[in-house]
């Protein structure tokens, strides 16, 4: 007990002695009185910025005898020529105290802190503990990945100029995307100008997709990087206007998805179509009595106008009428009632470019050819010929909706087609009507309130 009493004076001076004893700064200082340490030695960030990053250094001091120790003053610093990329804080959140360096006692914990690398290839710096040669921390941080999303868009049949799905290229370097089909364009403007098959740009863009409508087959194209056909990056695909691939019978259903009614073609002969009045675009489903499209909602449904399209002779296709639930419904095939409204009010004009309905010139050319009367699957209606041919465009006796009764008539007996414009002077639909026994070209006595089938032309 008296030889520990004699040296307690020495054992309490000492930390007093090399508290604040820091290396090249004091001679009298020992060489290797504490030992500071970082971990990890490497780190390695993504190329995002970082605040701060989710793996942070340790630094911990310990003395000659292997004990933590929390006076001795160490510094962690970039070289002075650095890019300052990277910043260091002991601040948990990043925000406070950033620098070059930073500078604590004892077991500390140092955050990083990195701006975004936009450059076009990975970047290191090197951390040093108290200025001395020996690398403490390599910091390495990713450069952006070249990525092109999605990977795979569907459009529908109609026209996109620009389409409402876009294509996003993120990237620090000159890219360049190939469209692998002649009916998908891109561009680089948001109002679809300037569409090209190959479009050259750098950095982080949005591309814009541009079609016409397609009333053909369901078809696909592949967007390719940087000429390379292997490296197909986005896939394509564009829907049909017509329900069914192959040769159409252009008559007009009611087609429903998740992703909102709309008005398709089709070619199956078991499908009576749906009926509109003239120069309607509210449809009614051939199996339902009630409207199951109506993209205005302007329109009384319950009570038909006997007169419904009074002063219009000709259908007119534009914004203003379509408010009315006036137009031209082969325009709209292929849109959902989201689209139409959507495109009404900005004030555009809906239009597939692809179908129309007949004029009167066009439904006395299809009237006159030959036809005979037959049963498709169970359905009765004419086989038009062409050119006196065996073939020909099958239509079904669809009947018509009566407004009187708000129910079907003449289904299996009759068909009801109707134009884009008035007979004459009257207040009747152009026509093609037809049953077993005969088949005529003129107005429909029956008047514009009447539901009537729609046989679409190609615009």
């Amino acid at each position: 007990m008296k030889r520990l009493i004699k040296y307690l004076p020495i054992l309490f001076v000492l930390p007093l002695i090399f508290a604040n004893c820091i290396k090249d700064e004091r001679p009298d200082c020992p060489e290797e009185l504490f030992t500071v340490t970082v971990t990890p030695d490497s780190v390695q960030l993504s190329y995002i910025a970082h605040t701060p990053a989710s793996q942070k250094l340790t630094v911990t001091c310990l003395t000659l005898e292997g004990l933590p120790d929390d006076t001795y003053l160490w510094t962690l610093s970039m070289p002075s020529d650095a890019d300052p990329w990277l910043l260091l804080t002991l601040d948990s959140t990043g925000q406070a105290g950033k620098g070059t360096s930073v500078s604590g006692t004892g077991a500390q914990f140092v955050y990083l802190v990195a701006q975004e690398n936009k450059t076009a290839a990975k970047r290191v710096t090197e951390l040093f503990i108290d200025n001395q040669a020996t690398v403490a921390v390599t910091v390495t941080q990713d450069m952006m990945p070249l990525e092109i999303t999605p990977a795979n868009i569907t459009l529908s049949g109609v026209p996109h100029n620009p389409a409402s799905q876009t294509v996003s290229v993120s990237s620090n370097e000159p890219w360049t995307l190939t469209s692998s089909q002649p009916w998908l364009f891109l561009s680089l403007n948001a109002n679809g100008s300037q569409p090209l098959k190959t479009i050259n740009s750098e950095g982080t863009r949005t591309v814009y997709l541009v079609t016409e409508g397609n009333s053909g087959d369901v078809r696909t194209s592949e967007i390719y990087l940087n000429n390379n056909a292997q490296d197909v990056r986005v896939t394509v695909k564009q829907e049909s206007l017509i329900a069914e691939s192959g040769q159409a019978e252009p008559r007009i259903f009611i087609f429903e998805s998740g992703d909102g009614k709309k008005l398709l073609l089709t070619k199956d002969p078991t499908n009576y179509g749906a009926y509109f009045q003239f120069g309607s675009v509210i449809a009614w489903n051939w199996s339902d009595i009630i409207a199951r499209y109506n993209p205005t909602n302007n329109t009384n449904l319950s009570n038909w106008n006997g007169i419904w399209n009074n002063g219009n002779k000709e259908v007119v296709h534009t914004n203003t009428e379509l408010l009315l639930g006036r137009g031209d419904p082969c325009r709209l095939v292929g849109y959902t009632e989201a689209e139409i409204r959507t495109a009404l009010a900005a004030g555009r004009v809906p239009d597939n470019g692809q179908w129309r309905l007949p004029t009167n010139a066009d439904i006395i050319v299809f009237g006159l050819q030959l036809s005979e009367w037959t049963t498709i699957n169970g359905i009765a209606g004419r086989v038009f010929t062409i050119n006196g041919g065996l073939g020909g465009t099958f239509l079904p006796a669809a009947g018509r909706k009566i407004p009187e009764s708000a129910a079907y008539g003449q289904r299996g007996n009759m068909g009801f087609y109707i134009g884009s414009s008035i007979y004459n002077d009257s207040f009747f639909p152009y026509s093609l009507f037809f049953s077993q026994q005969f088949v005529d070209v003129s107005d429909h006595r029956d008047g514009q309130s009447q539901g009537f089938s729609v046989r679409c032309m190609r615009q």
